[in-house]
C-alpha cells in the first residue's frame, strides 16, 4: 500500500487505502479449497478448521464443498475471537466481563467509544433504546449502569443471535430485550444509543458494514428518525469518528446541518482520542488522519424552535399590543407560545406546527384565528371554514 501513495491528499490516500484492500480480497476469493463432507481439507499441512466451519456454517452434511480463502481465514478468525472473548471493562471484572463476537458480527475492538458510553450522565435509567446493537456490547453497559429495560434492535439475523448469547452469558436477560426491526422500534424512550459505520463508504463483504456506511444511510436515518422516538427531556447518544473528515469524506458542517435538519440540538459533547495501534503505525498511509482522530459521544436533544410571541413582543415595546388571540399553540416544549396574529407568516406556522406533529406522532389540526391575513386568503378559499 505505500508504493500506491502518490499524493499528499487523505483523501486519495483513503481510496488507494481501500483499493489494495479490494486486490487482496480479490485475490483470495480466487483461491479455491475443496472441503470434505466431515469438514476436512485434504491437503498437505491443512490444519484442522472443523470447529470453526461448524459454527459459522452449522453441522456438516453428506456433500463435500468448495470454499474461498478468504471466507475460510475469516470464519477461523471470527470462531477464535468468539472462543476467548474480548475483555470489556466498562462490563465490571475479569472473568465475568467478556464480549464474544460471532461470525460475521463485528468486533468491539475500538475500547474509547465503549468507555465514552460508561462514563456519559444517564437522563434515565427506566428505558434505553440501542440501535444497531451488533454483539449487545452497548447493551450490556447500559444494564450493567442501572438501565431497567434496554431494547436493542437490528436487522441481521447473526447479531441478534450473538446478542442474546453475550447477555445470557453477563446474567442481563431480564434487563435487555431484542428485536428484528430497521432502526428504532416502537415507542419513545428518554435514552436512545446508536454507534453507526463510521466511514460514508460502500462495504464489499457484509462483515463491513459496521465499518463503512454507504452515502451515510444508517447516519442520516438515525438523525432524522431520533426526535420522533425521544421523550420531550430524552437524549440520543450518537457515537461517531471524526476520522471522516480528517479523510475528506464527510464535513463537520454536513453532521451539523442534519442534526438541525432532524429538529435536535447538541446538548453537550463527550471526547476521546483514539487509542488503536494503528495511530502509532508512520507507515500507515491513513497515519496523519488517524492520528488525529477524535471519537466523540454527542448528545442531542429536541431543539427548541422559537416561534413568534406577540406577549413577548408586547412586553419589549408596549404600543405594541396583542390582538384577540383565538388559538393556543403548544409544541416542542414551548407551552403557552400564542402564534395566531394578524402579522404571523404561514410558513411559521406551518414549520412549528410540522415539528409538532413529528413529535407527537399525531396528525393535527392547524387553526388560524379570525383577522389573520393568512387565514383570510385560506378560509375565503374553504368557503368560510377556518380549518386547514
Amino acid at each position: 500500500i505505500s508504493s500506491l501513495r502518490v499524493s499528499d491528499s487523505a483523501e486519495e490516500n483513503f481510496h488507494l487505502h481501500r483499493q489494495a484492500q479490494s486486490q487482496r480480497a480479490r485475490t483470495l476469493s480466487m483461491i479455491l479449497i475443496q472441503i470434505n463432507p466431515d469438514r476436512q481439507i485434504s491437503l498437505r499441512r491443512a490444519p484442522d478448521w472443523r470447529s470453526a466451519m461448524n459454527e459459522a456454517w452449522g453441522p456438516a452434511s453428506t456433500r463435500g464443498c468448495v470454499a474461498s480463502l478468504r471466507e475460510l481465514l475469516g470464519l477461523v478468525g471470527a470462531y477464535e475471537w468468539h472462543q476467548k472473548g474480548m475483555e470489556i471493562s466498562a462490563l465490571g471484572n475479569a472473568p465475568n466481563n467478556r464480549i464474544h463476537p460471532s461470525y460475521g458480527v463485528f468486533s468491539p475492538v475500538r475500547g474509547e467509544y465503549i468507555q465514552l458510553v460508561a462514563d456519559a450522565p444517564l437522563p434515565s435509567t427506566e428505558l434505553a433504546f440501542d440501535i444497531g446493537v451488533g454483539t449487545g456490547v452497548l447493551s450490556a453497559v447500559l444494564a450493567k449502569r442501572g438501565v431497567k429495560r434496554v431494547i436493542g434492535t437490528d436487522l441481521d439475523d447473526r447479531a441478534l443471535t450473538c446478542a442474546k448469547e453475550n447477555i445470557q452469558r453477563l446474567g442481563l436477560k431480564g434487563s435487555v430485550e431484542l428485536t428484528k426491526t430497521d432502526l428504532f422500534p416502537e415507542g419513545k424512550a428518554p435514552l436512545i444509543v446508536c454507534n453507526p459505520p463510521w466511514l460514508p463508504a460502500r462495504a464489499s463483504a457484509p462483515i463491513e458494514r459496521a465499518i463503512y456506511d454507504e452515502n451515510s444511510g444508517m447516519l442520516k436515518g438515525f438523525i432524522a428518525g431520533l426526535a420522533a422516538h425521544l421523550t420531550p427531556k430524552g437524549e440520543g447518544w450518537l457515537i461517531l469518528s471524526d476520522l471522516a473528515e480528517h479523510l475528506g469524506l464527510r464535513t463537520r458542517a454536513e453532521l451539523n446541518e442534519w442534526i438541525a435538519a432532524g429538529g435536535l440540538k447538541v446538548i453537550g459533547k463527550l471526547d476521546t482520542k483514539a487509542e488503536h495501534k494503528k495511530v502509532q503505525d508512520v507507515s500507515d498511509p491513513l497515519h496523519s488522519a488517524r492520528a488525529a482522530e477524535i471519537t466523540s459521544l454527542w448528545r442531542l436533544g429536541h431543539a427548541q424552535i422559537k416561534a413568534w410571541s406577540p406577549f413577548r413582543s408586547a412586553a419589549k415595546d408596549p404600543s405594541k399590543k396583542p390582538l384577540k388571540i383565538q388559538r393556543l399553540f403548544v409544541g416542542l416544549g414551548l407551552d403557552g407560545f400564542w402564534v395566531t396574529h394578524p402579522n404571523v407568516q404561514l410558513a411559521q406556522l406551518l414549520f412549528i406546527h410540522r415539528a409538532w406533529c413529528l413529535r407527537e406522532q399525531a396528525l393535527s389540526t392547524l387553526c388560524l384565528g379570525e383577522g389573520n391575513h393568512v387565514a383570510d386568503r385560506l378560509c375565503a378559499r374553504h368557503q368560510g371554514n377556518d380549518s386547514v
